[in-house]
């Protein structure tokens, strides 16, 4: 079966996600990614008005994606519990999946261009609810369902750049064995 050849827009967005996980939207230019995509300046401007339209427009892209990952994993799940814990192997999912998507998010979230976060749901958000819902069952106990969540992120996140960096185990299976006793014992404090 033959291989095929990306778009010229697919290239370029494809350059821009690379080179702006890495050096973040204000680091790079369109000078860098119209080499990396092996075309020209131009070639970018005939499909976006500004670099920072090509960001914006593939930063909502990836973060629609992230989102449903999280919403997707929490479908999944038959208990409260547990949706906590498929909102969050979502987020991990959609990291090792994509992980120049992945970084590109990061680089935004930590950003001058967190601005663009106003109007979107956070990855905060799908947790916070689903821990929110689960208190109101009594399948977890009662506390402050935003620190859960937060401390439930920053594992996952962690993980994900350490499994990038790969500073972790090579075997999905057992981190995500010892992972969920993690989960389980933040969601139980």
């Amino acid at each position: 079966m033959p291989v095929m050849e990306l778009s010229a827009r697919d290239r370029i967005r494809d350059a821009a996600v690379e080179l702006m996980g890495r050096k973040g939207v204000a680091g790079t230019t369109t000078q860098d990614i119209a080499r990396r995509a092996s075309c020209s300046q131009a070639a970018i401007y005939k499909y976006w008005d500004s670099k920072d339209t090509l960001a914006r427009e593939t930063f909502d892209a990836a973060h629609r994606r992230l989102i449903d990952a999280m919403e997707s994993g929490a479908r999944k799940a038959r208990t409260p519990v547990e949706r906590v814990f498929g909102c969050l192997t979502g987020f991990l999912e959609f990291a090792r999946a994509n992980p120049a998507d992945y970084a590109f998010l990061f680089q935004v979230f930590h950003s001058d261009y967190a601005r663009w976060l106003g109007s979107h749901r956070m990855p905060r958000d799908v947790v916070v609810g689903e821990i929110e819902s689960a208190m109101k069952t009594g399948a977890i106990p009662a506390g402050n369902a935003h620190l859960k969540a937060a401390l439930l992120l920053g594992m996952v996140i962690r993980l994900a750049f350490f499994e990038k960096q790969r500073l972790v185990g090579t075997n999905p299976a057992h981190v995500d064995a010892d992972l969920e006793k993690a989960l389980r014992a933040v969601l139980h404090a």
